[in-house]
């Protein structure tokens, strides 16, 4: 028997014969993961867009951050490969419709901000 804690206050129980079942379960929650992060991006875009404001890319896959840009119609530009470390416009400064975004990656995802100033 082992026990595991799935997220607050829920704690699934197994044994031997439910590993099966637990490995699926666990690839469905990774797949759920998945979904709910595109659907927030999907959401962050249209928010952008109607704001009128570029949205923070940082930490963003340069997958993600092209569907991003190209959901607000914009373009990129990109240097480097991985994360997006920086991003010019920056977040927060008018959107420039048919614009273009200049990233740059790195294959370490940023630091959360911690409060100073932005990068």
């Amino acid at each position: 028997m082992s026990d595991e804690k799935l997220m607050d206050g829920i704690r699934l129980t197994t044994d031997a014969h439910d590993a099966g079942q637990l490995s699926a379960l666990r690839d469905i929650g990774a797949m759920l993961e998945e979904l709910t992060k595109a659907v927030r991006d999907r959401i962050d875009a249209i928010e952008s867009q109607r704001s009128g404001l570029m949205p923070d890319l940082r930490g963003l896959s340069a997958r993600e951050a092209i569907r991003t840009l190209s959901q607000i119609g914009m373009t990129s530009r990109m240097s480097g490969d991985g994360f997006v470390v920086t991003q010019a416009p920056a977040p927060g400064e008018a959107l420039v419709p048919g614009g273009v975004c200049s990233l740059r990656l790195s294959r370490r995802p940023p630091v959360a901000d911690t409060g100073g100033a932005p990068q």
